[in-house]
């Protein structure tokens, strides 16, 4: 996404704004988010899982097993890959994200194990 003044929207930025509507947005807007998502899922597999594409007697997802799969997904996710739209990839500029950007560290305290070796573990 470009903004009003030539920004591209950050990948982080789609990836918070995702994660804040998917824990605080109401019920309705959560919905319509999972649909969203779902629908945008269900036509990827129908332009890439051709009967080209798979296997000889390997049958493509059925709409059914697609909506399964979608209702295990946290409303957080779904919200993420439905709000977050396509990411520019190869855009150059920005900063890159790490997985470690959106989890909080952990707390880690050194142990002695009675064999002269150290571990941390997490607290």
């Amino acid at each position: 996404e470009i903004d009003e003044v030539g920004r591209s929207t950050t990948i982080i930025s789609k990836i918070t704004k995702g994660i804040e509507i998917g824990r605080n947005g109401s019920e309705q807007e959560q919905d319509k988010l999972r649909e969203k998502f779902q629908k945008r899922v269900a036509t990827v597999v129908s332009s890439v899982f051709t009967s080209d594409r798979l296997p000889q007697g390997i049958a493509p997802p059925d709409e059914e097993r697609i909506k399964k799969a979608i209702n295990n997904v946290t409303k957080e996710t779904a919200s993420v890959l439905a709000t977050s739209g396509a990411w520019l990839t190869q855009t150059v500029g920005g900063r890159e994200i790490e997985p470690d950007d959106l989890i909080p560290e952990p707390k880690w305290k050194t142990v002695h194990d009675g064999w002269s070796r150290r571990k941390k573990i997490t607290m």
